[in-house]
C-alpha cells in the first residue's frame, strides 16, 4: 500500500511538471510530442500506478529544438552533455530530455529509413490529443508508436536490459489501441526497419507466458524458437 501511494503520488508530480513544461514551450511557440512515458501510462488500467520514468518531449518542426534548449539553458538549468538524439535536464524534480530525433540506429541504412519514416509522420502530423497535468498534450498517432514502443523496447534490450514495464507499455498500447492501429501499415513500419523477427520473438513470449491473444499483435507470434524463452529468462 505504501509503495502503490509513493508511485501514485510521484505520477502527480510528473503530471505536473509535464503540464507545466508543455505550456512553457507552447507559449515559446515550440510544440512538442510527448513519446512513451505518460502517455503509454495512459493504456494502463490504472495510470496513476504505472511506475513513472522522466519525460522525453520530440519536437517535430525545424528550429524549435534548438530554441527550446536555448530557453533551458537561459534559466540557468544544469544541462547534461547534449547528444545526437537529445538534451537532458533536471527541473522541477523530474528527469526531461528534449529530443531533436525520436530514435538512432546504429547501422546508416537503418537509420536513414528511420528518418524517412519520421518525416512522412510529421509531415502528416495526425497527433492524438489528451489533457495532462492541466495542459493538452501531443502523443504520436497509435500506429506509428506500435512499431516506436516496440524499438524502443528492443533497443534497451539490446544495449542495457529491459523491465517488464517497456514490455507491459507496449502490450497494453497494442491492447487498448486495437482499433486504432493498422497492422497492415504497423508490420510494414517493423519490416522496414528489421524488427519483424524481434518483434515476432517477444509477441511469442507476450502469448506463452502472459496468454495475450495473439491477434493484438501486428507481427505474428514466432511458432517455436529458444529465445522466447531466454527473452523470459532476461526479463
Amino acid at each position: 500500500l505504501l509503495q502503490r501511494e509513493q508511485i501514485e503520488k510521484r505520477n502527480d508530480q510528473v503530471n505536473r511538471v509535464l503540464g507545466e513544461i508543455t505550456a512553457q514551450y507552447n507559449d515559446l511557440d515550440c510544440p512538442a510530442i510527448l513519446l512513451k512515458g505518460q502517455g503509454a501510462a495512459l493504456n494502463y488500467p490504472v495510470s496513476r500506478h504505472r511506475t513513472p520514468g522522466d519525460i522525453d518531449l520530440f519536437f517535430f518542426r525545424k528550429g524549435d529544438y534548438e530554441r527550446a534548449n536555448r530557453w533551458v539553458r537561459e534559466q540557468g538549468i544544469r544541462c547534461e552533455q547534449e547528444s545526437v538524439k537529445h538534451l537532458g535536464f533536471d527541473w522541477k524534480g523530474v528527469h526531461i530530455e528534449n529530443h531533436r530525433v525520436m530514435a538512432t540506429f546504429e547501422r546508416p541504412k537503418y537509420n536513414r529509413r528511420y528518418r524517412e519514416e519520421e518525416d512522412r509522420l510529421i509531415r502528416a502530423g495526425n497527433w492524438k490529443r489528451e489533457t495532462m497535468g492541466g495542459s493538452e498534450v501531443l502523443l504520436l498517432p497509435p500506429t506509428f508508436n506500435a512499431c516506436y514502443l516496440f524499438l524502443h523496447l528492443f533497443h534497451h534490450f539490446i544495449h542495457a536490459g529491459v523491465s517488464t514495464r517497456q514490455l507491459s507499455d507496449w502490450i497494453l498500447l497494442l491492447q487498448q489501441k486495437q482499433q486504432e492501429i493498422d497492422h497492415v501499415e504497423a508490420a510494414h513500419l517493423f519490416d522496414r526497419l528489421a524488427l519483424s523477427r524481434p518483434a515476432s520473438l517477444f509477441a511469442a513470449a507476450a502469448v506463452r507466458y502472459l496468454e495475450i491473444p495473439p491477434e493484438v499483435f501486428p507481427i505474428p507470434p514466432a511458432k517455436e524458437s529458444p529465445d522466447i524463452t531466454r527473452i523470459m529468462e532476461d526479463l
